[in-house]
């Protein structure tokens, strides 16, 4: 997924190790996604009242969450690169993306056929010594 590969580049050009694209998260996110584009909101506590800590526990992973980004985005041809742009632009965000703790992440995407605003992003970041 391109954006795994935007986040590793980040990553990579400042020496820390690369993250894992985990399906099992990435259904997580990817329903948390669809769950605010369908529902039109933004917020880390989904419409069931499921925050990241509970949507990774449902993907069968045992280990302690790291963090989780989102965002309502734009859309287009290169919406990707805008999303890291925003999220490296944020201070909080970007310690998140930077943190040499986490190894694996799961990605969510929900696009719109638009060019405006509504298109819905989520990382999900666990802890390396944490997947089994």
């Amino acid at each position: 997924m391109k954006l795994a590969e935007y986040i590793n580049d980040e990553r990579s050009k400042r020496g820390i190790d690369k993250v894992i694209l985990n399906c099992k998260l990435s259904e997580q996110s990817q329903r948390h996604t669809d769950d605010m584009q369908i529902n039109n909101f933004t917020s880390h506590i989904g419409s069931d009242g499921s925050d990241y800590i509970v949507r990774i526990k449902r993907s069968g992973i045992s280990c302690d969450p790291c963090g989780e980004i989102i965002l309502k985005g734009p859309g287009g041809k290169n919406c990707l690169i805008a999303v890291i742009d925003g999220w490296m632009g944020s201070p909080q965000h970007r310690s998140i993306l930077l943190d040499r703790q986490p190894s694996h992440i799961g990605i969510g995407i929900s696009l719109k056929n638009s060019i405006h605003l509504g298109n819905y992003f989520c990382v999900l970041f666990v802890y390396r010594s944490m997947i089994q």
